[in-house]
């Protein structure tokens, strides 16, 4: 993991994903990258001037981020900016496709003031629209450990194991212990989990377990599984989609992965 890039609307919650980002290029020593993106539709003349404004505004705040969060790297981290007007989403996407990064490390926001967590509409869209892995972190997280992982997977076969590899390097940079979880329905026949994937995981050297479990449905399933485990990570492959939107759907993601307050992981498989 060499390049991360970390978007930030200057709040609090950005903020606290951009500190979790610290923590983890600290240890891999990859480069953070920061990306601000507002939105003006230009047109006349006076709206032109008015975006300059706005992009001197932006651009100030940025600064000020970058001296509050310098102190926190290694002298060898590397740390650059881009401030730019277009639609956040697209913005994030493009530069980490340009740059070659790793991950996208971004926070999520909550659901005006209710205890529930969701996905905001810029994370959603990301990890929906994005071949590189992306680490959101709910608002109500607090906490840099990475020690116990769980990832999640279903019975299909990954067309490349290696899209595991960006998971596989935090188990091993924190020393963590990846649990395997699959989750089945009672009503249903017996699944498994992949015996080449099993392989892959094994020949990294990846200190793991394998659970299965019976639930009623995967996102209460989890939901049990990672609460029980005290597990401060969720990992999951965006390769099945029906699978993957039966749990990534905004209701369920209510009521799953941020109820519990911790980081999610999204491969693209």
């Amino acid at each position: 993991m060499k390049k991360i890039i970390v978007p930030t609307d200057f709040s609090k919650n950005a903020l606290k994903a951009l500190k979790y980002a610290t923590s983890l290029v600290n240890k891999t020593k990859a480069s953070i990258t920061l990306v601000h993106a507002y939105q003006i539709n230009s047109g006349t003349g006076r709206m032109i001037s008015f975006e300059h404004v706005v992009q001197e505004d932006r651009e100030k705040e940025m600064n000020s981020l970058i001296r509050e969060i310098k102190p926190l790297l290694g002298d060898q981290i590397a740390l650059d900016s881009l401030v730019k007007n277009g639609n956040p989403q697209g913005i994030i996407t493009e530069t980490a496709n340009n740059i070659g990064a790793d991950l996208i490390l971004m926070g999520t926001t909550g659901a005006g003031g209710m205890k529930k967590l969701f996905m905001g509409s810029t994370a959603s869209n990301v990890i929906k629209n994005t071949e590189i892995p992306v680490l959101a972190i709910p608002e109500a997280y607090e906490g840099e450990n990475m020690d116990e992982i769980t990832f999640a997977v279903d019975n299909k076969t990954l067309k490349d194991n290696t899209i595991l590899n960006p998971l596989l390097e935090l188990v091993k940079i924190n020393n963590a212990h990846l649990n395997l979880l699959i989750v089945v329905n009672e009503d249903k026949d017996p699944i498994g989990i992949d015996e080449d994937l099993l392989s892959y995981i094994a020949q990294n050297e990846i200190k793991f377990g394998y659970s299965k479990i019976s639930a009623d449905s995967v996102s209460q399933g989890i939901k049990n599984y990672i609460q029980h485990k005290g597990s401060n990570l969720l990992c999951l492959v965006h390769h099945n989609r029906a699978w993957f939107e039966n749990i990534f759907h905004r209701s369920v993601s209510e009521n799953m992965a941020f109820e519990t307050h911790i980081p999610l992981m999204v491969l693209r498989g």
